[in-house]
């Protein structure tokens, strides 16, 4: 599985629906989410694969669910690139600590969420493969994401009609 932007998010931000920079964080999730661009929500009300709620990472030093000290917030810069007209999103560095020791998992993906009142709501914008999983074990979890300069992390074209 390759990192993928969700359908429904880039067209809430053509549509000026979601704002870029606000009220994103990143959530980590376990190697039994399989991830789909036609997923929209992170609870979608199932406990299986499509459900990024259920595969939230389950270790120490990590709370999830709405709100949770584990879901970072997401500092994130854009623009469109002149000459592939490429709309180009990055997110600064990240870093959970400590995570994992007593109870650990396995960290399959990192999922960029736009959060609104609950999970029932809050959107999924993009999914990134972390490759190689890491298993947590009481270690710190950083993640180093691309600059501005380099692409960013998420690239969306709009469609020419």
């Amino acid at each position: 599985m390759a990192s993928l932007v969700y359908s429904q998010w880039i067209s809430d931000c053509f549509n000026g629906v979601r704002n870029i920079g606000e009220n994103y964080h990143t959530m980590l999730v376990g190697t039994g989410y399989t991830p789909d661009r036609l997923h929209t929500v992170i609870d979608p009300g199932v406990n299986d694969a499509t459900s990024p709620l259920f595969n939230e990472l389950q270790a120490t030093n990590y709370t999830g669910g709405f709100n949770g000290a584990g879901r970072l917030a997401a500092s994130i810069t854009n623009q469109v690139d002149p000459v592939t007209t490429y709309w180009n999103f990055a997110i600064a560095d990240q870093q959970w600590l400590n995570l994992g020791g007593a109870q650990n998992d396995t960290i399959a993906h990192a999922i960029l969420v736009y959060q609104l009142t609950d999970d029932t709501l809050s959107r999924l914008a993009a999914c990134l493969e972390i490759n190689p999983t890491r298993d947590t074990d009481g270690g710190n979890f950083t993640i180093d994401w691309a600059t501005l300069a380099a692409g960013g992390n998420v690239q969306a074209r709009p469609l020419v009609t």
